[in-house]
């Protein structure tokens, strides 16, 4: 009766054994069919990616009507195949939000010194009145991102980008007012001005 009852548990344990080596078997297959799945899919999400590159960044008809320094901020994150840290995105907008405070001062002296020589107290004016302004802004967005985001490292990537885009419209907004002034090209400024 002993060795019956050895033989019935020492079964049961094989057949318990066999039933777990087969189910893990088919879960095994699963698994390994989702891998394969999503490999096609990663590849073929680099793929648009690559595509999305090229028309975004390197097609010549696109960016005709970029400046040159927003086309480079935008291909700025697209160069490394890792993901940027929080001080490179801030690096990043840092540097081109100085290339934009060149542009904008290239367009204040141009104002003061070619167009507005009578005036020059307008345009030195309105430029204190812009940078109090701006820093007001954008403390107010770091403390909106500070309360937001709950202190983290995303709200000094979102200051800095707001800080870009702030210099970025500055000087924008000085150059049409410059064409407009210098070459009466009045679409230019009417169309950006609208855009405020």
């Amino acid at each position: 009766m002993k060795k019956l009852i050895c033989i019935l548990i020492i079964g049961a344990i094989l057949i318990g054994s066999f039933i777990n080596f087969f189910s893990s078997q088919k879960t095994f297959s699963f698994l390994t069919e989702k891998i394969k799945a999503l490999d096609s899919e990663i590849i073929d999400l680099r793929e648009r990616n690559e595509n999305l590159k090229d028309i975004l960044f390197d097609n010549k008809i696109a960016n005709e009507n970029r400046h040159p320094i927003d086309v480079d901020y935008a291909r700025e994150f697209t160069k490394s195949e890792i993901v940027l840290s929080t001080r490179d995105l801030v690096e990043i907008a840092d540097t081109y939000a100085k290339k934009w405070k060149d542009e904008m001062n290239k367009y204040l002296i141009l104002l003061k010194d070619e167009l507005f020589s009578d005036g020059e107290n307008y345009v030195n004016e309105s430029q204190t009145k812009w940078e109090a302004l701006s820093k007001a802004n954008i403390e107010l967005q770091r403390q909106n991102y500070n309360k937001m985001h709950e202190g983290g490292s995303i709200r000094h990537i979102l200051a800095a980008m707001a800080y870009y885009e702030n210099v970025r419209e500055r000087a924008l907004f000085l150059r049409a007012l410059y064409d407009y002034k210098a070459e009466g090209n009045e679409d230019s400024y009417l169309s950006l001005h609208r855009s405020f």
